[in-house]
């Protein structure tokens, strides 16, 4: 996933024969804003993202872990349909990191940005 701010490494998620995966979340060159983000997925009883929330840095990178719980019974044609959503908020100058809460990514503003990660 890329946007104007926040670039997710890898936008696919294959799981093989590992069940954790390691993705990066990276703050766009030249950005001169802290950017907040969370994710979310559509099998949360299936997925655990941690940390699912964090703030980017201008130009820093922040990693953060996918894990899969074995699957009880393999999707139709082993095609899966998961989804995660990633949101992200470009932070206000002056705003502190007490400041900064959950529902700022829920926001829907001029700052606020979405993507999207799937499983296949």
């Amino acid at each position: 996933m890329n946007n104007e701010t926040l670039e997710i490494q890898p936008c696919e998620l294959r799981f093989a024969s590992e069940s954790v995966l390691t993705c990066n979340a990276i703050s766009t060159d030249g950005l001169i804003y802290k950017i907040y983000w969370q994710i979310k997925t559509t099998s949360p009883n299936k997925y655990s993202v941690r940390p699912n929330t964090g703030i980017i840095k201008p130009n820093a990178t922040c990693d953060f872990k996918v894990t899969m719980s074995a699957h009880s019974v393999a999707p139709p044609n082993l095609k899966c349909t998961d989804k995660f959503l990633i949101q992200s908020i470009i932070v206000p100058f002056g705003t502190t990191e007490e400041g900064i809460t959950s529902d700022m990514a829920e926001l829907h503003g001029e700052n606020s940005l979405s993507g999207r990660l799937q499983e296949v």
